[in-house]
């Protein structure tokens, strides 16, 4: 893991609850919507599920796309912005919900803004319910960044598959930069999505839609991946 500086709360809850950020975001997550509801459709009957979780919901985009949705955020601005919805003031990490509460948990561009990535997933299985499904999404910024990190993501494989080793993600961070709005400027995780399914897979989840990563990371060319794993 790379030596982070971590900046103040205040700091950084003064950067997301900012409306240039909310509106930013905003846009981004609009432009994107169709395309991520026609890719989960083709895996996650999700019309007909009793209830969706979206984590990081930001400005509430998909908040009439699901049934009894549920919208997570840290921002006050963009949780005000979402209104009406069954929205909730909480952190990634630390989920105010009961195990086994959701059907569907969704998160789109959240997981390289968090300094703990790994509790945040760890959170998004424990309130899936079983048979339950995951959907994270993330640009590839380890492919912008660290295309030699390739040698480490094999020796990872050959850990979880071959020494059998407690998978943990190889969390490789950066400095976020708060300010500067768009462009990932304040991204913190540099996101593997290769690294994020075997994460799955040795949480015993099915990746739904793994052949849509069957070649390595690197050789993509969307600006993201989208993951959907069954619980």
């Amino acid at each position: 893991m790379n030596a982070l500086n971590i900046r103040n709360v205040s700091e950084i809850k003064h950067y997301y609850d900012s409306n240039e950020y909310v509106n930013d975001a905003e846009s981004y997550a609009r432009t994107h919507r169709k395309e991520r509801l026609s890719l989960i459709s083709k895996y996650v009957d999700y019309e007909n599920l009793r209830n969706v979780l979206e984590v990081g919901c930001g400005s509430g985009v998909h908040k009439n796309d699901f049934n009894n949705y549920v919208g997570v955020d840290i921002s006050i601005t963009a949780l005000e912005k979402a209104k009406p919805a069954n929205l909730v003031l909480a952190s990634a990490d630390n989920l105010p919900f009961k195990n086994c509460s959701f059907e569907l948990v969704i998160s789109f561009n959240l997981i390289e803004h968090l300094y703990n990535p790994e509790r945040f997933l760890d959170e998004s299985l424990r309130v899936c319910k079983r048979q339950g499904f995951v959907v994270i999404s993330s640009p590839h910024l380890l492919k912008r960044k660290l295309i030699s990190n390739l040698f480490n993501n094999f020796l990872m494989y050959l850990k979880m598959r071959v020494l059998k080793e407690k998978y943990r993600l190889n969390i490789l961070f950066k400095q976020p930069d708060y300010t500067k709005i768009g462009g990932d400027a304040d991204a913190v995780y540099l996101t593997d999505l290769q690294d994020i399914m075997l994460y799955f897979k040795s949480r015993n989840c099915k990746i739904i839609n793994e052949k849509r990563h069957k070649f390595l990371f690197f050789l993509t060319r969307t600006t993201e991946g989208l993951i959907i794993a069954k619980k």
